[in-house]
Order: C-alpha cells, then sequence, then structure tokens
C-alpha cells in the first residue's frame, strides 16, 4: 500500500549520505554527497544510476533530476533500467525506458521517449538556454506507467497529461521490480543533481522517492 502525500512546493526531501551509486568509473565524478555526477570524458554514453537503496518493486513513485550544460542532440537521457551502467544509454535497447533531452536536433520542439529502443517524441526537450532544466518523473511501478515533465510542466504533447489523474502517460509497459532509476550523458561537463528540495509539488497519490 502507498501512502498518500501530498506535499507543496520547496518541501525538503528525505536527508541521505549517498544518492548516485559510485562506482569505479572514470567518466563520472561525484560531489555533494553524491547527489551531483559529472560526465567527465567527451563523445561516448555514460550511465549512472541511483543507488539500489532506492530500488523500488511496487508503488508509485516522484523524483526530480536537475539538468546542466545540455548542448547537444541527444546530449543527456533520464529514466529507469535493469540493464548494469554498461548500458549506452537509458532507453536504447531491452530492459531500459528513457526520456531523451530532444529529436535529435537542438534546439528541438519535442522530447523523445525510448521504450525498450523504440523511440518516440513526446513531451518537452530539455536541451535548451539557460541550460538548467528540471526534469520530473512520475512512476506507477504496479501499473507499468510513467509520465515525465519539465519545469512544472507535465507532458504536453502529444497529449496533455497529468500522472495524479493516470492522464495520458509516456508509455504503459511491464517493468522489472528491479529497474533502478538513472541518468545517461554524452559530453564532458555535462551534470544531473538530485535537489536538495524539491521545485514541483508530487502528484496525488505518489511518494517522493529520493
Amino acid at each position: 500500500m502507498t501512502a498518500l502525500i501530498l506535499l507543496p512546493e520547496n518541501v525538503p526531501v528525505p536527508t541521505q549520505s549517498f544518492f548516485f551509486e559510485a562506482p569505479a568509473d572514470p567518466n563520472w565524478s561525484y560531489s555533494d554527497g553524491n547527489r551531483t555526477v559529472t560526465k567527465t570524458s567527451n563523445g561516448v554514453w555514460n550511465t549512472s544510476l541511483l543507488d539500489p537503496t532506492f530500488t523500488k518493486a511496487s508503488g508509485k513513485w516522484y523524483l526530480e533530476f536537475q539538468n546542466t550544460l545540455v548542448t547537444t542532440p541527444f546530449g543527456n537521457i533520464t529514466g529507469h533500467t535493469i540493464v548494469d551502467q554498461t548500458v549506452n544509454w537509458i532507453g536504447s535497447g531491452a530492459g531500459s525506458w528513457g526520456f531523451l533531452s530532444s529529436t535529435g536536433v537542438c534546439p528541438s520542439v519535442t522530447g523523445r521517449v525510448s521504450v525498450q529502443g523504440i523511440p518516440s517524441n513526446y513531451g518537452q526537450p530539455f536541451c535548451a538556454i539557460p541550460p538548467t532544466k528540471t526534469v520530473m518523473i512520475a512512476a506507477d511501478l504496479d501499473a507499468g506507467q510513467v509520465w515525465y515533465g519539465v519545469d512544472g510542466i507535465w507532458s504536453q504533447f502529444p497529449a496533455a497529461s497529468d500522472p495524479s489523474t493516470g492522464t495520458n502517460p509516456a508509455y504503459t509497459d511491464t517493468i522489472a521490480p528491479n529497474a533502478r532509476f538513472g541518468v545517461s550523458c554524452y559530453n564532458a561537463t555535462e551534470s544531473w543533481t538530485i535537489p536538495t528540495t524539491l521545485s514541483y509539488p508530487v502528484p496525488t497519490g505518489f511518494s517522493v522517492l529520493v
């Protein structure tokens, strides 16, 4: 049973000493108690996942990632995966689902969602200036439904969506109970941060993951 949590804006998230898993991976640097990962290599995809502590088998979960310095097509991706950190990018193949920063050209009219390697245009892009965007994720693991939004607005393409009412998820798919959320980057100096304070209200019926 998932508790109903209704939170206004600017609610502190739970305190923990680690967030992103920090393996011996020279392609990432970690800071702020592993709240921030920054890409250190250029021109190759790498993925950083949340610590296994945040793996959920069921329930309805909400989280935010803040992205900075998005400058290139497909430069950044967020989503969830059952594949380990050797994955090409989140959403690129079986057992992986991702929300991409653009359709391949930046600036882009829409973002793109990739469901186990099958892409389709979806939602707002987050490869734009100013170079800091907040990507919102609401995942109903029991129903296999996921919603994505950017800067407080849930996807309006191809149709208006709202996780609070269960309207128009990005996809409905069978999501493995050990799927872990994370991020993928292509270029050096680009970063993802788990904010210490949520920027937007938690959807009705969802709980804060991290």
